[in-house]
């Protein structure tokens, strides 16, 4: 059986959580480029040892995930603007399917001089409201996954949120096609190379 995946809440929450720790911290000495590390660390160690880990049954096709370093211009503050207007919508998966979601916002930004912007979405499950950011840019394909990345997000009526993609993950389906991945909606492809965030992945 297939197993939906909306996003990796198991270990991306840990993750987050870690960020936000030392992100939070009065400890100049912890660099950026350290937080990520530690971050990335623990995705591997995720991976090798999470119960929903999509290697839980091929760990030996595991290898270390790779990812471009740290690059602080590709985190960005975005303004926030509230879609008032509730709007379902059927985003596609990877295998065919439709999963029902919310436009939720947009993401304003500018990066190199040039106006940008991203929608994102909301799913309800459990009866919780998870965000969901899925994007494309000029790297897929070549250095990062053909299908997108994603990027997890919190909310909370804030009018600026800070858009990090240093923190841009692949989908579960990149390493295992028994999981159903939403697809990022052809109106969050960027025009410019995003080289942060995770890498293509290859098996050994």
């Amino acid at each position: 059986m297939r197993k939906t995946y909306l996003l990796p809440l198991g270990f991306i929450v840990t993750l987050l959580a870690g960020f936000y720790f030392f992100s939070n911290q009065s400890a100049p000495e912890i660099s950026y480029a350290a937080q990520l590390d530690g971050i990335r660390l623990e995705r591997d160690y995720m991976m090798r040892n999470d119960a929903n880990s999509p290697f839980r049954d091929s760990l030996h096709l595991f290898s270390p995930l790779q990812y471009f370093e740290a690059n602080p211009a590709l985190k960005i503050t975005a303004r926030f603007e509230p879609i008032m207007t509730i709007n379902t919508v059927k985003i596609p998966t990877y295998n065919g399917d439709l999963l029902d979601y919310i436009s939720y916002g947009y993401l304003h930004f500018e990066y190199n001089g040039a106006p940008q912007r991203l929608t994102i979405y909301s799913s309800v499950t459990d009866g919780k409201q998870d965000l969901f950011l899925g994007f494309r840019d000029q790297t897929n394909g070549q250095a990062t996954y053909g299908g997108g990345r994603y990027i997890n997000l919190k909310h909370q009526g804030e009018t600026e949120v800070t858009l990090d993609f240093n923190l841009a993950y692949n989908p579960y389906c990149a390493y295992n096609e028994a999981f159903i991945c939403p697809v990022p909606p052809r109106e969050n492809t960027l025009d410019f190379e995003v080289n942060a965030g995770e890498k293509a992945f290859h098996l050994k």
